[in-house]
């Protein structure tokens, strides 16, 4: 599996080895080198421009033009690198020139292209399902938290209950150990009684 990281400095060094050698830029050989010393900030202006021409009537600047935006869409300069876009029109260069897209060079970013576009295909679907996941979790988490909350009220209820019930204990403990002393002393009288009975007699 090859990383995005690692596949765009790939694709970079192919980059200026194959524009080294274009010479149809700007349809001049002086500016064979042009896109490996356009700045950073430049890339938005140029990538408008070439998207111009593949607009124009002119079918022999399409094919470059869809060339060039390939490589700006996918260079490592670029701060808004788009690989689906760069594919896109790696893909139209190579409908549109027959001959020069049989290049090594042309195959061999294609297909890193389609390794990195299918590669974030993979990654994109990962999140997603770690997304679903992670919503699944929090919902389950929040069940939890619920049945938590019911199971610690029903326990604070049954701590009540119990505490509430040991005071009834205590009072009914009380009352039996009075009810004990009364009948102590019931006994009691009740013995001075029959003694008493007894001396009449």
């Amino acid at each position: 599996m090859m990383h995005k990281a690692l596949a765009s400095v790939v694709i970079t060094m192919i980059f200026s080895f194959f524009l080294a050698g274009c010479q149809a830029v700007f349809l001049k050989s002086s500016y064979g080198n042009y896109y490996s010393r356009l700045a950073p900030e430049r890339y938005d202006a140029e990538i408008a421009r070439l998207i111009e021409m593949t607009r124009e009537d002119s079918p022999s600047f399409r094919p470059i033009a869809h060339l060039n935006l390939s490589l700006l869409y996918s260079s490592y300069k670029n701060p808004q690198r788009d690989y689906p876009l760069a594919l896109e029109h790696m893909e139209k260069y190579v409908s549109l020139d027959a001959v020069g897209s049989k290049r090594y060079e042309v195959q061999n970013i294609l297909a890193l292209l389609r390794e990195i576009n299918s590669e974030s295909a993979i990654a994109e679907a990962d999140l997603e399902r770690i997304a679903l996941s992670n919503v699944e979790l929090d919902t389950k988490n929040e069940e939890l938290m619920t049945e938590n909350k019911k199971l610690l009220n029903y326990i604070g209820d049954q701590k009540k209950s119990i505490e509430e019930n040991e005071e009834k204990i205590k009072a009914l403990n009380a009352t039996i150990n009075e009810l004990h002393v009364t009948i102590d002393k019931l006994k009691n009288l009740d013995m001075e009684l029959e003694k008493k009975r007894k001396s009449f007699r």
